[in-house]
């Protein structure tokens, strides 16, 4: 998982404080720390130290390198494997290439590090008195760069992959070579961009470089792997519009290519997908609806809504219904009402009011199947940063809806609140005072309550895919454009969220 629970972290944090003032039980605290995130490359790097010093190499070498595999955007695993493994020159030279390329990046440590480079044999290197740190490690890094052409061909091998996931790192604009070069790889590479995924996430790429996610993101898409399906659809509800374009673009890629697999996986996942997540399968199965042709991703979606928090789930399923229409037309209209019924005792009386209306006027539309629509850029155009994901995800028909003055408005039709000894809404049979009158009046009376200052109308999460999945509702409806113009305002006016962001910071010191 690239985003850890709350609880893992806290739990993490309060381990590691202990492992730094209990010398007795590190390893100990160390492997519990494992047990709770088996990728965290600081914890798999202090046990290695502690199993080489007590005279154990071969596990440490084992440690070392599962360190490198969980965080290859770090200096710290390669400057542990370039220093247990100082009796293999060549191989330990090729990691203190990537060490010193990483920590050239990383002005923290560089600042920390200033005047204290970690020790190196120099010879052979020109003048370094006079030099920065940065300087230093530029120079060698070139100077061991060098020195690869007399490299054995299994160290080659070996840190082939390493240094194309470092080219993410240190390139903006990757030339068709370099991206041909990583999608060849396949599947072998996927744990490694997901890595540098969480790199980012937890801050061990800066956040300012949005392009190494963006192209991450692209070239895992055109692998296709499926077992990166979830870790895709996790970062389409992050606030950043280039990182939630490219990740869509991912996601759209695999249902495009692997129809099938998508479908498999997606039908598996959709019950544990949270709000953003099950919104860009929404979006994925709009662009191509041959992926879902019975409808049975789009009801497991609809599963354990229970498990979302509240203002996820009113908004979540306010964008998720009206789909199920346009997907599925008159049949669509009945599988709406029957989810309406089955989920309703979970959402707002006003909430189940606007998802009666909506279905009311989308199915009232003539049946239209959507064809697949997929993207017009290529992973060389996002690798090479020609698209613009702000335009993408904004466009100028959604910029005409802003100004809603413009548009006739649409009679409203209000469904009738049910009489206290009427059948309840939710068609259990029951008179309405004894089933649903009590929740329902208590959700009326407790507003949705929103952070101090927060935008009354926020933009982000949900708010990205939701505008894109409208465009493509607008695009199925065969009605006059002004009027599908005011309904799709009327729809979008219902379903907006606050976005998704993330404040994880892991030392990696």
């Amino acid at each position: 998982m690239i985003f850890l629970p709350e609880a893992v972290l806290e739990a993490k944090n309060k381990l590691f404080k202990e492992a730094t003032t209990n010398a007795v039980d590190r390893e100990r605290i160390l492997n519990q720390i494992l047990e709770l995130d088996p990728d965290d490359h600081v914890a798999l790097c202090m046990l290695a130290q502690l199993r080489w010093d007590a005279g154990d190499p071969s596990v440490a070498l084992e440690l070392a390198w599962r360190a490198a595999q969980a965080q290859p955007c770090s200096s710290a695993p390669y400057l542990q494997l370039s220093m247990f493994l100082s009796d293999q020159e060549s191989l330990s030279k090729g990691l203190t290439e990537l060490a010193a390329r990483k920590l050239v990046r990383d002005e923290d440590k560089l600042e920390d590090m200033e005047g204290n480079l970690p020790s190196y044999d120099w010879k052979n290197v020109p003048e370094m008195e006079a030099l920065s740190s940065a300087e230093k490690l530029e120079l060698l890094a070139t100077w061991l760069k060098q020195q690869r052409d007399l490299e054995p061909l299994e160290v080659t091998a070996r840190l082939r992959p390493y240094r194309l996931v470092h080219q993410l790192q240190e390139t903006e604009s990757l030339d068709r070579h370099q991206v041909n070069a990583l999608v060849r790889e396949g599947s072998a590479i996927v744990p490694l961009l997901i890595a540098v995924l969480r790199a980012w996430i937890h801050y061990v790429i800066p956040e300012d470089d949005e392009f190494v996610v963006e192209n991450t993101l692209a070239i895992l898409g055109e692998i296709g792997e499926i077992s990166a399906l979830r870790n895709l659809l996790t970062m389409t509800g992050l606030e950043q519009a280039a990182v939630t374009g490219a990740a869509q673009w991912a996601v759209d890629r695999i249902f495009e290519r692997h129809p099938e697999d998508a479908a498999r996986v997606a039908r598996e996942i959709a019950p544990k997908l949270d709000g953003s997540e099950r919104m860009g399968v929404i979006r994925s199965l709009l662009r191509f609806p041959k992926v879902d042709p019975n409808g049975s991703i789009l009801e497991r979606l609809f599963e354990k809504l229970d498990q979302l928090d509240k203002d996820d789930r009113e908004y979540c399923f306010r964008n998720m219904l009206p789909v199920v229409v346009i997907m599925r037309g008159r049949a669509g209209a009945e599988a709406a009402r029957s989810l309406l019924r089955r989920h309703g005792s979970l959402l707002s009386r006003e909430t189940r009011r606007d998802c009666d209306e909506m279905i009311e006027e989308f199915s009232a539309l003539p049946s239209k199947a959507p064809e697949a629509t997929p993207s017009e850029w290529s992973v060389y155009d996002i690798c090479q940063g020609e698209v613009d994901w702000e335009a993408e995800l904004v466009s100028e028909e959604d910029e005409d809806f802003d100004d809603e003055e413009e548009y006739i408005p649409e009679p409203v039709r209000k469904k009738a609140v049910p009489g206290r000894n009427d059948p309840c809404w939710c068609g259990s049979g029951k008179k309405y005072k004894k089933c649903h009158l009590e929740a329902d009046e208590k959700a009326e009376r407790e507003p949705v309550k929103r952070p101090a200052g927060a935008s009354p109308k926020p933009e982000g999460e949900f708010d990205a895919l939701r505008r894109e999945i409208g465009q493509l509702m607008v695009e199925f409806s065969p009605e006059e454009p002004h009027l599908r113009t005011n309904r799709f305002l009327r729809w979008r006016k219902t379903c907006r969220r606050p976005p998704r962001t993330f404040s994880v910071r892991v030392d990696d010191s």
